[in-house]
């Protein structure tokens, strides 16, 4: 049977192990938050046909210049303000039967998506 000193041993070691989890937990979640200061590209819906997609920004630089081409051809293009932890969508006119890439920069970086319709 396990005596009152032992309990008290266990309850209190349960507790720094507990303690320690939570701070090793919050530590590697503000690292990963600090880590991710930069920005996403994607569409909507990558499985369909459909064309709209989204700047998502997780860093500081705010301005975004975007263009989409199809086949090699610019069909459109424009700049979009995205706010640090926000995310806004375009959306674009159908386009059938093309390779349609889809480019967004900034003042530090570039991405591509694209789809084949």
């Amino acid at each position: 049977m396990i005596q009152e000193n032992d309990q008290k041993i266990i309850i209190v070691s349960l507790a720094i192990f507990l303690l320690a989890s939570f701070i090793f937990l919050a530590y590697t979640e503000r690292r990963q938050h600090q880590l991710n200061d930069g920005w996403f590209l994607y569409f909507e819906n990558p499985k369909d046909s459909n064309l709209d997609f989204t700047i998502e920004n997780c860093g500081n630089e705010n301005i975004f210049h975007w263009e989409v081409l199809a086949d090699d051809t610019k069909i459109n293009e424009g700049n979009i303000n995205v706010a640090k932890g926000e995310k806004e969508i375009v959306v674009i006119n159908e386009i059938k039967n093309k390779k349609v890439i889809i480019k967004a920069s900034n003042e530090k970086d570039k991405k591509e998506i694209y789809k084949n319709l």
